[in-house]
């Protein structure tokens, strides 16, 4: 699934399991255009402490997390990148 159709995804799970601010917060992603672009939002926001609380709920109800979106598509994304998505979802 391309990156921007995951991160649409992401975005409506948040929203549902998350709540409005949080989803309102991730829509960020939208103002990108570029495949790298979109990546290094991803990088950027799973650094954030206040989102690592999210990535690990949505996961915990089998949803689509930042974090999930960098454990399927390792080959985007470095070693730090899937270290933190790794342990922010408990892997």
């Amino acid at each position: 699934m391309p990156l921007r159709n995951l991160l649409t995804q992401c975005e409506e799970h948040t929203r549902r399991a998350i709540g409005a601010g949080a989803a309102n917060r991730l829509a960020r992603w939208q103002q990108y255009q570029t495949e790298q672009e979109l990546i290094t939002f991803i990088q950027r926001t799973i650094r954030n402490q206040d989102n690592m609380a999210n990535g690990w709920e949505l996961n915990r109800q089998g949803l689509t997390s930042l974090e999930s979106i960098v454990l399927a598509h390792p080959e985007l994304f470095t070693e730090e990148d899937i270290r933190i998505a790794s342990s922010t979802l408990g892997r």
